[in-house]
């Protein structure tokens, strides 16, 4: 599916020898729910009002929204619950991920935690960084939810404080407005998005 060979934040690879068996220090990767805490398919059960109405926001008319999709996934260093690794982070919403112009950027909503992959891109704002290209397109949808779960977890004057948040806030909208790749729509706002790195 392209994901990749190494952590698409901090760009460490696997380093155990023997599947299943870890040793002190060894890296794992795993792919990481983008929106997590789905157990069943939102587009086959779109009536069912045990859904939470901000899951059902995820369906698009052009492409179903699947959970299990491994465009619903990133490759990322550790595993669900390990501490300290990309994979917990982006689950604690320390950071998010955001798409503009064909392009992908972490942006950190934890400076303390901030780690940057040698083939990344820096830009002026120290919290943003271009990711590596990759081939895997994870859904938009899910991108801007992730997104705006972390957002959520500030308020507003904490936002404000944010370097560079408030730049990069209409490309968090534009996300969920854009068409994701291979559906039958126009490509939607891609064009004219682009993160704000200043």
């Amino acid at each position: 599916m392209g994901f990749g060979n190494s952590c698409w934040i901090c760009g460490r690879s696997e380093t155990r020898q023997v599947k299943g068996q870890l040793s002190p220090g060894d890296v794992v990767l795993s792919l990481a729910h983008i929106v997590p805490g789905l157990d069943t398919d939102v587009s086959e059960h779109a009536d069912d009002e045990s859904i939470p109405e901000e899951y059902k926001l995820l369906q698009s008319s052009a492409e179903p929204f699947c959970y299990d999709s491994p465009r619903n996934r990133v490759l990322l260093c550790g595993t669900h619950g390990q501490k300290r690794t990309c994979h917990d982070l982006f689950e604690k919403h320390a950071f998010t991920i955001l798409y503009a112009n064909g392009l992908y950027f972490a942006y950190w909503f934890n400076k303390r935690f901030i780690r940057v992959d040698p083939n990344a891109t820096k830009t002026s704002n120290d919290r943003l960084v271009q990711l590596r290209p990759i081939s895997h397109q994870p859904y938009r949808r899910a991108l801007f939810h992730h997104a705006t779960c972390c957002a959520g977890d500030y308020t507003p004057s904490e936002l404000d404080k944010l370097p560079g948040y408030r730049d990069i806030e209409q490309q968090v909208v534009d996300m969920h407005y854009s068409s994701e790749p291979g559906s039958s729509d126009v490509e939607g706002n891609d064009d004219d998005a682009s993160v704000t790195s200043a």
